[in-house]
This record gives C-alpha cells, structure tokens and sequence, in this order.
C-alpha cells in the first residue's frame, strides 16, 4: 500500500511539477525583472 502511494505521488508530482516550476519562474521573472531593471539603469 505504502509502495503505491508513492507511486501515485510520483507520478502526481511529474504530472504537476513542470507546470508549477513554469508558473514559480514566471512568478520570480515579474517580481525581479524590475528590480534587475533598476540596477542595470
């Protein structure tokens, strides 16, 4: 039982994990990108 929740996680997280990692950059290039664009300035 405990293998198979594990498994099912994993897939879970590879299912998820690209789509979250896009939303987490996109995220952190809008918060950043003006303070980057503030110091090359």
């Amino acid at each position: 039982m405990y293998t198979r929740f594990v498994v099912k996680m994993t897939n879970y997280c590879s299912k998820v994990f690209p789509v979250f990692r896009m939303l987490l950059l996109y995220y952190a290039t809008a918060v950043f990108s003006p303070f980057l664009l503030e110091k090359s300035l």
